[in-house]
């Protein structure tokens, strides 16, 4: 499989995944506010670790390696 194969296979499962997550949360009986506010939770936890890894692990993984 080339990179522009596989580049564009994973473009187009991301922009799949929303319809199929909030289609298949529905099916299995949640309503779309609730599929939106456990989206918007994950999201915020993604969002939450990435400020996290960047402002506190990252800079001391540099200072322990000697890089500025």
């Amino acid at each position: 499989m080339t990179t522009h194969t596989s580049e564009s296979a994973a473009a187009a499962v991301l922009k799949l995944s929303p319809p199929l997550t909030v289609g298949g949360a529905t099916i299995l009986g949640l309503e779309l506010s609730d599929v939106v506010l456990l989206l918007t939770g994950a999201y915020a936890a993604l969002q939450i670790g990435f400020l996290l890894y960047d402002r506190i692990v990252k800079p001391r993984k540099e200072k322990r390696h000697g890089r500025k």
